[in-house]
């Protein structure tokens, strides 16, 4: 736990306690691989990786994150991305929520051919294609450029829920529950906030750090399997 939190902490450029203190109520919220402690504590995966992540973008402190965590790891794709390019293959073409995306990136490595299918040379050194995760705090939206693919997530529960409520008497119950459902979240394009959000606040991170952890994340599994 402690060498991933440093990993997380030095790849996003983010005080190290305070990733501790995410990681701490991320985990203990059931959302983190949990087990052994000391020299027999289990691997951090990248699963791990992609939910410390997202909860990292929201940007809430460790008294909110979790919930924030939780409502954004829902948002589902607008459109999922093609069956063809560089996410062919993930099952990101079908229904998916933000959590599937950035779990499929994170679980990328060098050495995977859709990754050096779709790399590039620059300055004579091989890199990643371009990959960028967007989460806007603001709308509780978000958006992932998977290549040349681009997928927006969002709250689409929220027209259901008020669909549904729609057929339903006009009560005053149900008006104040119209605009709790409204107010809770913005579409990515949209100009308005959620929850009275104002200051509009978007985190993004790219392939420079999706692989530097996912590649750190690969290594140490392969060098324990080896050591086991």
């Amino acid at each position: 736990m402690g060498l991933f939190i440093t990993l997380l902490s030095e790849t996003y450029g983010l005080h190290q306690p305070s990733v501790a203190a995410v990681t701490r109520v991320m985990r203990e919220a059931g959302w983190l691989t949990t087990g052994a402690r000391g020299v027999n504590a289990p691997e951090m995966t990248h699963v791990d990786a992609a939910r410390m992540t997202l909860a990292l973008l929201s940007g809430e402190p460790p008294g909110k994150v979790v919930e924030e965590f939780e409502f954004l790891r829902r948002l589902e794709a607008r459109t999922p991305v093609p069956a063809t390019g560089f996410a062919a293959g993930s099952g990101l073409d079908r229904a998916h929520c933000l959590e599937d995306g950035l779990v499929w990136l994170f679980g990328l490595t060098s050495d995977m051919p859709n990754v050096r299918e779709h790399g590039y040379i620059f300055s004579g050194s091989w890199l990643w294609p371009y990959l960028e995760v967007s989460v806007d705090a603001s709308a509780r939206a978000a958006q992932i450029a998977y290549s040349r693919q681009v997928c927006i997530y969002e709250d689409l529960a929220r027209d259901r829920e008020l669909d549904e409520l729609s057929a339903q008497p006009t009560t005053l119950q149900n008006i104040q529950r119209a605009l709790e459902i409204e107010r809770r979240s913005a579409g990515w394009d949209s100009m308005s906030v959620a929850l009275e959000r104002r200051m509009r606040v978007v985190r993004s991170i790219t392939q420079s750090e999706i692989s530097r952890i996912s590649e750190a994340i690969a290594t140490r599994a392969v060098t324990t399997e080896a050591q086991d």
